[in-house]
């Protein structure tokens, strides 16, 4: 009766590592299979005691030595007794423990690979194939985490993971190809004998007649390592090894060519995240644009205050997502003829995703209004801008003005109208279709007040909760000093475009040099038209780059910024950079617009700007209010208004990571495991891997640009420059968000 392979286990002594290697056999192998077990010649008579003493099962030999023959010598007779049942062979040691599922994933590459001769799993202990340690002796891992790492597994085996080729299998458990065996023939005894190195040759002349040997990451097979002979381990590796190399020269160097570059990295990260997930019973799903700001942010700050729980993080950007998990980036390619729905279930079914949180949309809104309405997941909604009632997302209407959010149709139409981008867009269905994705959601939420009353009259049936963001950084205490004979500083912090207030900016700028205002501004980060540090407008403006986000108290201090303008045209849905400021010990005074003039009036954290009567004597009423909030006799109230504002941020840091706890706990639904397997030919013959690397910590000074480079990035910064006109826009709808992307980063990068 032909049986799906036989597995054959070298006995030698160490009686509990048998047992518990059998006791795992049985629990976790497939009936279909033979398991010949040879006992050569042990000394300790339990041994055989016990192995007689074996019940009788269908498919089970057991052969007792006459004489020892050694391991090398052990495998070479079995294989021969073998033989005649014409399968492939597993060989195991008895310092092995087997998990769940460890024979399916092994056959299911050998069915993929013909040429295999040879396939190893990943284990604790197996040299180029350990994990989490690569080439590390690895401990054993506690019985809970086992049954974890295997599951794990399993879901790897989810993957049309790529051949992985490795320059020599390890023995402790290796599938062997029958007909790679008869080809390159027995393991040589007489070189090797007691083992160690033995598979290590025998792979070597496998390769050398067109064989393979495979990794296969579906599989977790624990080893204890060295039981048999431990006492002289080193020795035998030692005279061993120097027959290896003298035998196939340069095996050594392929070995090392082989851990340098370390293509089985790919496998221990998702084997980890894979392994996180099990431990805190599936994912939370958060879905982004491919864009940068607050949303990243948020959704970083959720994964580091909501521990108990596995965060993977989705870049939806067209047909080209990016799933980030830790410091892991894996790209995923929407295939033409795929359905929405089964893409994203696809990808859920992969990382056990449990519960999607939805915190933007913007870059693949169709795609995914499509995905969630039909696969039924269980999902949240954080709105963190008006995307949801307005596709110009900042509520600025053509004048550059805000517009006050009307809700009447007619009146978002013509303004619509007048967009080069925008204009085709019917706003009645457009918001019927956001009420819809909202109306399933199994919640809703705003991060501030001013937020939620705004979309509230656009979505009156939806419960619109607010829960603010939670900003976890360390209060700053700041060192104050005056600046003798200088002009005082006041800063404006990130990236200034003209939603932001760039223009206004300028303009201001520009009105400081001409009166000789004795304050001048200084911006740390970056405009939209000057991306790099620089001084304009006769010293007014001074332009410092750049910067990471947790550099920024030290920053504004070095910097000695005696309080901080934000002078925004449209409305803010909370503005991180404001809660950064008050954490920094620093007042602020900004526009009477949105969450940010909201939020100063009721800690008292700072100033609202009146607004001006009219279009021309905006510059002389913030110069003349600044001027007086700038003088020395506000300097106490200066610095107890920034008191206030760090309060309030302290006082609100706990509301977010418990009402989100409570959400996910509340709302997250059953595994889709085995609901969608992705299919092979749609995804991970796509699967890429990269390390992430944050664009802040990009070096800015050590790479050389060479001219051909300094050219190209000058016609993008014009390019970018050029995002104002209408030509710009236009333009910029065209390009792919991921490409997008990758161009911001570069321009940064340089």
């Amino acid at each position: 009766m032909t049986k799906l392979l036989t597995i054959i286990i070298p006995v030698y002594n160490a009686l509990e590592d048998l047992k518990a290697c059998l006791d795992s056999l049985w629990q976790y192998t497939p009936a279909a299979v033979r398991v010949h077990i040879v006992n050569d010649a042990s000394p300790d008579p339990a041994i055989s005691e016990y192995l007689n003493a074996l019940p009788a099962k269908e498919g089970l030999t057991v052969v007792h030595r006459e004489k020892n023959l050694g391991f090398t010598g052990n495998i070479n007779s079995a294989m021969r007794e073998t033989d005649h049942w014409n399968e492939d062979v597993v060989w195991l040691n008895t310092d092995t423990l087997l998990t769940p599922h460890w024979l399916e994933g092994m056959l299911s590459l050998a069915r993929r690979a013909p040429r295999a001769a040879s396939i190893t799993p990943f284990s604790n202990n197996a040299e180029i194939c350990s994990y989490p340690k690569f080439v590390h002796n690895n401990p054993v891992p506690p019985a809970p985490e086992r049954q974890w790492l295997a599951e794990a597994c399993q879901q790897i085996s989810a993957f049309d993971y790529p051949l992985i080729e490795l320059p020599t299998g390890v023995g402790f458990c290796m599938l062997v190809r029958r007909q790679a065996w008869r080809e390159v023939g027995e393991l040589d005894a007489e070189a090797f004998g007691r083992g160690y190195g033995e598979e290590n040759d025998w792979c070597q002349r496998a390769l050398k007649q067109g064989w393979q040997h495979l990794f296969c990451p579906a599989t977790f097979v624990v080893h204890k390592g060295g039981q048999s002979f431990s006492a002289d381990k080193a020795a035998l590796v030692q005279k061993n090894s120097q027959v290896l190399n003298a035998r196939h020269p340069g095996y050594d160097l392929e070995v090392q060519k082989f851990i340098a570059k370390d293509p089985i990295k790919t496998w221990r990260a998702m084997l980890t995240h894979q392994l996180d997930i099990k431990k805190t019973a599936g994912s939370i799903l958060h879905i982004v644009h491919g864009k940068e700001g607050g949303v990243l942010r948020h959704v970083a700050d959720i994964r580091a205050q909501v521990p108990d729980m596995s965060h993977v993080v989705l870049k939806a950007m067209e047909n080209v997502w990016w799933l980030e998990i830790a410091d892991t980036r894996y790209e995923f390619v929407r295939q033409p003829d795929q359905l929405w729905s089964d893409y994203l279930q696809q990808i859920c079914a992969c990382f056990d995703v449990r519960f999607i949180h939805l915190h933007h949309w913007v870059t693949c809104a169709e795609g995914l209004r499509l995905a969630l309405a039909e696969t039924h997941l269980p999902y949240g909604v954080t709105l963190h801008d008006f995307y949801t009632s307005c596709p110009l997302v900042h509520l600025i209407n053509s004048q550059e003005q805000y517009c006050q959010a009307p809700t009447e149709v007619s009146t978002c139409s013509q303004c619509l109208a007048q967009d080069t981008v925008k204009h085709s867009v019917k706003i009645a269905p457009y918001r019927q279709a956001h009420e819809q994705l909202l109306q399933h959601a199994k919640f809703v939420l705003a991060p501030s007040q001013f937020t939620q009353r705004v979309l509230q009259q656009y979505f009156s049936a939806i419960d619109i909760k607010v829960v603010p963001h939670s900003v976890n950084s360390p209060a700053y205490e700041p060192r104050r000093r005056d600046l003798q004979g200088e002009r005082t500083r006041v800063a404006v912090v990130g990236a200034i475009g003209p939603v932001k207030g760039a223009r206004q900016l300028e303009q201001l700028a520009q009105y400081l040099q001409q009166q000789q205002a004795d304050w001048e501004l200084h911006l740390i980060g970056y405009l939209d038209t000057h991306f790099h540090p620089g001084v304009l407008y006769g010293g007014y403006l001074h332009i410092h780059g750049a910067y990471p986000q947790n550099q920024l108290a030290a920053h504004l201090h070095r910097h000695h910024t005696a309080v901080v303008l934000f002078p925004s045209l449209g409305p803010e849905t909370y503005s991180y950079t404001l809660s950064d400021v008050w954490l920094a010990g620093l007042s602020v005074v900004c526009t009477d617009v949105g969450t940010v003039a909201e939020r100063v009036r009721s800690c008292d954290g700072g100033w609202v700007l009146s607004k001006p009567t009219s279009a021309k004597d905006w510059q002389s009423t913030w110069v003349q209010e600044i001027a007086q909030i700038l003088s020395a006799e506000n300097a106490e109230l200066r610095k107890a208004k920034a008191e206030r504002g760090q309060k309030s941020i302290i006082a609100e840091q706990a509301i977010m990571p418990s009402r989100l706890q409570a959400y996910y706990h509340e709302n997250r639904g059953e595994s889709m495991e085995a609901q969608a397997k992705p299919d092979a030919s749609q995804q991970v013959a796509a699967l890429r891997w990269q390390a992430l690397q944050s664009e802040t910590q990009v070096n800015h000074t050590s790479t050389k640009i060479t001219w051909p480079r300094r050219i190209i990035l000058f016609l993008l910064r014009y390019a970018l420059a050029c995002r104002r006109t209408r030509l710009g826009r236009s333009l910029e709808t065209m390009m792919p968000s991921h490409l997008k992307h990758r161009l911001r980063a570069s321009l940064l990068a340089h």
